[in-house]
């Protein structure tokens, strides 16, 4: 079996779809090499005999990783095939945790000559969390489909008064042409304090990816938009970014897949004074990588880690230099699926940003723990 699954994921799809066959003639309860069988199938387009082979899978009633990859499959194949024209999902999650620096504020409020209110300084609390999502997709033609994306998130804090709620709005359409795929979309997203509006943002984008083989993909991402903050026009700005990427998922135990990409971007201060310019304008460039990897087809486990450049756009009125910002970030998680509709997932997040406005530096940490239910 490893040598058809070699093959298939170094893109010799024929080869491996032969060595597969030959296996499973000899061997025809091995349900594992069918599933890959199933998935040459796919790979190749060949739609109704990958079909019959997640289908046999089903009826064996098997074990809950491999019913959970055959299931996944057959869905594609709907999709694919475009068999629903219209589907509607949605998720409902709660959640507990803790942030160790909720308002990205300094370790200390002394910066002589000047001294930052108490409540400028790092806030810690734990935190409980609702949220919920709700997703619409219609196929508009082959390979064309519409998506219509919302969730909301809230958080209560225990020991701050920073409650915040989060909506995230997104509608778009899907496109696939042989190995390209594209996404051209509108986005919306709104932020709430204390039910106060904190934070808004109006985009668009558009998200190109290529498959080079069956095993590593190539991806571009253009994103623009207008951010803005209610009540503190010093803030507003006009964001552009330019991300470049690639992916590329290793054979063996785990499949696991590497990720990583390249971006840079302007955010421009729309009021164009020095003070704006200081506060809110900045060019910005950095990186990404990550992997991902599947121990079990119930389990994943995944590590990201970030880094981000930033230079703003005119000297800080206060101490009269450029202020310079270095960001780092670890991302560490991972996610159970107990059935189709139940998961559980935990992750933890370290932030630390390093300035030359010591005032501006700031780490924290936040670990959370949270499940989820899909409504399928």
């Amino acid at each position: 079996m490893l040598l058809g699954i070699s093959a298939l994921d170094s893109g010799h799809l024929s080869e491996g779809v032969f060595a597969l066959e030959r296996l499973l003639r000899q061997h025809p309860a091995q349900d594992p090499a069918r599933l890959q069988l199933g998935r040459g199938y796919y790979l190749l387009e060949q739609d109704r005999r990958a079909r019959h082979e997640f289908e046999q899978i089903l009826s064996h009633d098997p074990e809950q990783a491999l019913r959970l990859s055959a299931e996944r499959f057959i869905k594609a194949l709907d999709r694919r095939a475009g068999r629903y024209r219209r589907s509607l999902n949605a998720w409902l999650a709660a959640g507990l945790g803790h942030h160790s620096n909720l308002n990205a504020g300094p370790e200390s409020t002394l910066f002589p000559p000047y001294t930052l209110p108490a409540s400028a300084r790092a806030q810690e609390s734990p935190f409980a969390l609702a949220a919920g999502g709700i997703g619409f997709a219609q196929l508009l033609a082959p390979r064309t489909q519409l998506l219509l994306l919302a969730d909301l998130e809230q958080r209560e804090y225990t020991d701050s008064p920073l409650d915040s709620t989060r909506l995230n709005l997104r509608a778009g359409l899907d496109l696939q042409r042989g190995a390209n795929d594209a996404s051209l979309y509108l986005q919306g997203r709104e932020q709430w304090i204390d039910g106060d509006a904190y934070r808004r943002y109006r985009g668009a984008g558009i998200d190109l990816h290529h498959r080079l083989s069956p095993a590593t993909r190539l991806s571009a991402w253009l994103q623009g938009g207008e951010i803005s903050y209610p009540g503190q026009p010093l803030l507003d700005t006009t964001l552009t970014t330019l991300r470049i990427g690639a992916s590329h998922r290793l054979p063996g135990h785990g499949s696991p897949l590497l990720f990583g990409s390249l971006y840079a971007g302007e955010e421009e201060a729309d009021l164009g004074s020095p003070a704006a310019r200081a506060a809110a304008e900045r060019d910005l460039r950095g990186v990404r990588a990550g992997v991902q990897l599947a121990p079990s087809g119930a389990f994943d486990l995944y590590a990201v880690l970030g880094y981000e450049e930033s230079r703003y756009g005119a000297p800080d009125l206060l101490y009269s230099v450029v202020r310079e910002d270095e960001l780092t970030t670890l991302r560490l998680g991972g996610r159970w699926h107990l059935d189709r509709q139940w998961s559980l997932r935990g992750e933890l997040l370290h932030t630390d940003n390093d300035s030359n406005l010591r005032m501006k530096a700031y780490r924290g940490t936040e670990a959370s723990l949270r499940v989820r239910y899909d409504f399928r």
